[in-house]
């Protein structure tokens, strides 16, 4: 749901999606229909974000809400910048974790 949503804000902000590719710097075939239903990566939501600031993240993620930032709903939004920088800390330890134990199994059968 959420690449069908970068959809809806190109399609909202009259750019194209090879525009959207260069400004994000995210590679082509990101937005392929037969790749709509894969989740977003959290490198790809911190890109998205950075090109576009005015994107409102509550919006990009669950859909609630306006899908722009205004003056109005920014210490709001900025709860939500704050929410999603925890969710990637959490999916990076997460990750980490799961290279260790990787790693581990690797020692154990000697294929180091």
């Amino acid at each position: 749901m959420t690449k069908k949503r970068i959809l809806e804000f190109i399609k909202n902000q009259n750019i194209t999606i090879p525009i959207f590719f260069q400004k994000t710097g995210i590679k082509r075939g990101f937005l392929d229909s037969d790749k709509l239903d894969q989740a977003v990566s959290d490198r790809h939501f911190s890109m998205i974000i950075a090109a576009f600031p005015d994107l409102s993240v509550d919006w990009l993620i669950t859909g609630d809400g306006p899908m722009l930032r205004n003056e109005q709903s920014t210490k709001c939004n900025d709860e939500n910048v704050s929410r999603l920088i925890t969710i990637l800390e959490n999916t990076l330890k997460e990750k980490d974790s799961q290279i260790n134990r990787l790693l581990s199994i690797i020692e154990n059968k000697g294929l180091k």
